[in-house]
């Protein structure tokens, strides 16, 4: 499936194109980082290189969890009774 398919997400269309740019110019690619305030997690979606052919798609997802200090914060109940 080539990165121009519609049935790709835009998020993913996009780090694709971006890096396809990036790889013309001969520059390393600055992946974007998403806020997603509402549920305190920060994400990123970014495309590596894996050999001549083959490239992989890498998401990464950091959430807000609180200091930590206390297991009833509900930064901290809301995502570990799932």
């Amino acid at each position: 499936m080539g990165f121009e398919n519609p049935l790709l997400p835009q998020l993913v269309r996009s780090a694709f194109v971006k890096f396809h740019a990036y790889r013309q110019r001969g520059v390393p690619v600055e992946p974007d980082i998403f806020i997603y305030r509402a549920c305190g997690t920060d994400y990123q979606v970014k495309v590596r290189a894996l050999d001549r052919n083959g490239l992989a798609l890498v998401t990464t997802k950091w959430i807000n969890l609180g200091d930590g200090l206390d297991p009833e914060d509900i930064r901290w109940k809301k995502n570990s009774e799932k």
